[in-house]
């Protein structure tokens, strides 16, 4: 449990390191909205077999459906790198 505690603080600063370095607000809008969104948008349709986000739930929702896409792509890292 404590190299899992270590590894997840070295990927949070590795994460924060790369948003101070990304100071471009495009950048950042592109990398949330772009990737993280629509992983998210995706990922919520596939678990509610297409019921949400759909219409105007997309539009009232973004952030949420964006840390959807932001928990699943760490979980792929963690996967990834044999954090488990």
């Amino acid at each position: 449990m404590d190299n899992f505690v270590k590894t997840l603080a070295t990927l949070l600063g590795a994460a924060v390191d790369a948003c101070t370095y990304l100071k471009t607000p495009a950048i950042l809008d592109a990398l949330w909205y772009g990737a993280l969104f629509n992983l998210g948008r995706w990922t919520l349709l596939g678990l509610t077999l297409g019921r949400y986000p759909r219409g105007t739930a997309a539009d009232r929702h973004p952030h949420g459906i964006a840390l959807v896409g932001l928990a699943l792509a760490t979980l792929a890292v963690m996967s990834a790198l044999h954090i488990w």
